[in-house]
């Protein structure tokens, strides 16, 4: 192999961001674990101080995008004109039901969600609802008793989204 097709094999297996910061550095930088050792690189025909190629399992993956963001969430006794009535996240013993209302963004309708309800540890509903518009207000309702509770939001899969957390006091 050529010294000039080594060199261009070694650029070719760098990223490109390495690539400019190793054109960038000054010769009175010190070198780093990106950079070649002066003595042996282990790749043939490499320069001193040239990129050292990374194993692509060093990148990092772009997180998947969600198909909808969670702009708002709150607990209430009652929802009237698609908003929570005095919103809370501690009710009386006496309440006999409690709405989860969430206002979503989605990024592209249809979209399936869900509301999971847990009292405690123990799941006691799973809500399947459909995101139809850009910007929707959703809510489902859950008769409670006292403890602690928690509302999960989940995609169509189950990954969760968000959660929500209120309690029912004795």
């Amino acid at each position: 192999m050529t010294r000039r097709a080594a060199i261009l094999s070694i650029l070719l297996s760098v990223p490109l961001a390495s690539r400019v910061a190793a054109e960038n550095a000054t010769d009175a930088k010190p070198a780093d674990s990106k950079t070649a050792p002066a003595a042996s690189s282990g790749q043939a025909g490499a320069a001193p101080g040239a990129p050292v190629a990374e194993p692509a399992a060093v990148e990092k993956a772009k997180p998947p995008e969600l198909p909808f963001e969670v702009d708002k969430l709150a607990f209430a006794t009652e929802v009237s004109s698609m908003t929570p009535v005095a919103p809370t996240d501690a009710f009386d013993s006496g309440t006999r039901s409690v709405f989860f209302w969430n206002r979503l963004l989605v990024k592209h309708p249809p979209v399936q969600v869900r509301h999971v309800w847990y009292h405690g540890d123990e799941k006691v509903a799973d809500y399947p609802l459909t995101l139809r518009y850009n910007r929707t207000r959703i809510w489902t309702s859950k008769r409670v008793k006292p403890g602690q509770w928690r509302v999960d939001i989940t995609d169509g899969q189950g990954n969760p989204i968000a959660t929500g957390s209120f309690i029912v006091r004795q």
